[in-house]
């Protein structure tokens, strides 16, 4: 996983992880392709349902580095840094945060590999250029990219304003999401209803992440590092505007006999929320919601 996502929600180590099996879906999905690319979510039409990786469930995080680079003077400079310094998206290609707009990650568990898109100003023949002079060659041809590969380094989809990588060469996943963006395959929302839940309530902000799990089980509870018995998946968004951010953390249960208000409220009040105030939390059925407010230089700067 790239360092950016090391600086915020997404990369903690408690929310970096993911049970193996079901998606405790209790319907059919709700989310629409048209849904999926509404500007509430442009990253939903990239996430592939997890069987197209050979799991139940895997973790995605977004970020858009417009707003980012929008806010930089309301961060501290060295957690600034760690997004616009990301090796993992940067260091194979001469282009840098500065030409991106938008960047999601996904992270399946057993595959041991991540896989990442980036969106931006930059052309496919600076690109290319760029690929080639690290010893990428031209392999092949997925609709409307061109695939540059090195078989001890990776694959990179390349068009215009747009990247599709992956470290693993050897699994054409790099056509899974190309595909997956052109609808030819079906989405998480699509195909887990735990998904979809979770993502309506999160919009367009700054970072965005989820994931879904089979339920922990009252072993498997701690409540101060975000594991609550029942749970069956999470996501996150936090909107950094000047110098405040606001957070939006949505907890999915099994059922709405499984939320326990005391165990969120542990959460709540545990180290995770040290420098924000206005916390609270709400139960609707089996969702909960959590909102929070910080100041944006206090965003991950110890």
């Amino acid at each position: 996983m790239g360092t950016a996502v090391l600086g915020s929600f997404a990369g903690c180590a408690q929310f970096d992880q993911s049970a193996s099996g079901g998606d405790g879906s209790n319907g059919e999905a709700t989310e629409t392709e048209a849904e999926a690319d509404e500007p509430t979510g442009p990253y939903r039409a990239w996430l592939p349902e997890p069987d197209a990786f050979g799991e139940d469930h895997y973790y995605f995080w977004y970020i858009d580095y417009a707003q980012l680079r929008a806010n930089e003077s309301h961060f501290d400079p060295e957690v600034y840094d760690v997004y616009t310094e990301d090796e993992a998206l940067f260091a194979r290609s001469d282009f840098s945060a500065a030409d991106v707009d938008g960047a999601v990650s996904l992270t399946p568990v057993n595959d041991g590999n991540t896989y990442a898109v980036v969106t931006g100003s930059f052309s496919a023949t600076a690109v290319a250029d760029s690929l080639t002079e690290r010893e990428f060659e031209e392999d092949r041809d997925i609709d409307e990219y061109t695939v540059y590969r090195n078989p001890g380094r990776g694959e990179f989809g390349v068009k215009d304003g747009t990247i599709v990588l992956t470290g693993n060469p050897d699994s054409d996943h790099v056509r899974t999401l190309i595909e997956t963006k052109n609808g030819e395959v079906s989405r998480y929302t699509e195909a887990s209803e735990a998904m979809a839940t979770l993502l309506q309530p999160v919009g367009p902000e700054t970072f965005v992440g989820g994931d879904t799990s089979d339920p922990y089980t009252d072993e498997q509870a701690e409540p101060e590092s975000f594991q609550f018995a029942g749970q069956v998946g999470y996501s996150f968004g936090e909107t950094v505007d000047g110098d405040r951010t606001t957070r939006e953390i949505v907890v999915l249960f099994e059922t709405a006999d499984d939320v326990d208000m005391d165990a969120i409220a542990q959460f709540t009040g545990s180290d995770w929320f040290a420098t924000s105030t206005d916390v609270s939390s709400k139960q609707e059925g089996r969702l909960v919601t959590i909102t929070a407010e910080l100041p944006t230089d206090e965003f991950y700067a110890n």
